[in-house]
């Protein structure tokens, strides 16, 4: 069970905006109410002034109570929008990504073998607090996993349940059955090898691309890393996130396997990032990234890199 500490369930932010509420409410609320003491100072005015102030007094006694209604209102609104998204996640995310898939019988690995909940808990919640209508695809269901598929599938239905999701995996065999055990209810689902730049092309078509955020779990090869991001990085939204897992292996022989379109001997996904950290740092010039042809780093805001992993987030 996920701690209080890391769950607050009625935050200061909630009360501030339910105050803010009451404040310009009950402004509304007396100035009515002196209009009414007016009405009733002006007793003595001649019938037919008597008359109208009466009228106008009634209208005003029928706002008030619209007005107490529309307080109500407001504040169960304000309240309701509030908690929508838990602000435990702008403050403690760390904790709360690695208890909740804990709490799972079946725990992905990014949160046992490996320490994913760093980045995921600093970035990917509070981008989720602050879009929870979001578009998220993560490559990899993690069919030759010893747990099964799709552990991540239900930390992500937990964690981000208002999300836009999409799953996409090498293995379409895996995906049907999983489809067809409910595993994949709720989401959406894409088949065929990230290293395949046609492939990538025909995902982009059928999600019809504009992600806020990708997550790279997939083969794990530096063909299909490098691959998947230069063909997908042009398709997230501005100040997206675009998470890749797994660069630990990168130097091993079977992961610098080549494919029809990439030479895989001499790649090095680490290093391609570390290319990016350099123009980060030294801050190239748009003109020069130009004649080195480079077409997708230039809009890099930062590179979070930790143990064993990185996430880029697009420059708003």
């Amino acid at each position: 069970m996920v701690s209080f500490i890391a769950r607050s369930t009625f935050p200061k932010a909630i009360v501030i905006v339910a105050l803010i509420v009451i404040s310009v409410n009950m402004y509304q609320i007396g100035s009515s109410l002196e209009l009414l003491t007016i009405t009733k100072k002006n007793k003595n005015k001649d019938s037919s002034t008597i008359d109208a102030l009466e009228k106008e007094s009634k209208s005003i006694q029928a706002t008030i109570k619209s007005l107490q209604f529309d307080l109500k209102e407001s504040i169960a609104d304000a309240i309701k929008k509030a908690l929508l998204v838990d602000p435990g996640y702008l403050t403690n995310g760390t904790a709360i990504f690695r208890e909740t898939a804990e709490s799972h019988n079946s725990v992905t690995d990014k949160v046992t073998y490996h320490e994913y909940y760093i980045m995921y808990g600093k970035h990917l919640l509070p981008y989720y607090y602050m879009h929870p209508k979001m578009k998220m695809l993560e490559i990899g269901l993690g069919c030759d996993m010893g747990y099964g598929p799709g552990a991540s599938v239900k930390l992500w239905k937990e964690l981000l349940p208002e999300a836009d999701l999409w799953e996409a995996e090498y293995n379409g065999e895996c995906v049907k059955k999983s489809k067809e055990q409910g595993q994949l209810e709720g989401l959406n689902t894409l088949v065929g090898d990230q290293g395949n730049p046609e492939v990538l092309d025909e995902w982009i078509e059928k999600s019809g691309g504009d992600f806020d955020v990708i997550i790279d779990d997939g083969g794990h090869t530096n063909c299909q890393i490098w691959t998947s991001f230069e063909k997908l990085w042009p398709t997230i939204k501005r100040g997206g996130l675009y998470f890749i897992e797994d660069m630990h292996v990168a130097n091993l022989k079977d992961y610098k396997r080549s494919s029809p379109t990439c030479d895989g001997k001499d790649l090095n996904v680490p290093n391609k990032l570390k290319e990016i950290f350099d123009r980060l740092m030294y801050n190239d010039s748009k003109a020069k990234r130009a004649r080195l042809g480079e077409k997708h780093t230039g809009d890099v805001e930062f590179l979070f890199c930790q143990s064993e992993a990185c996430v880029l987030k697009k420059k708003i």
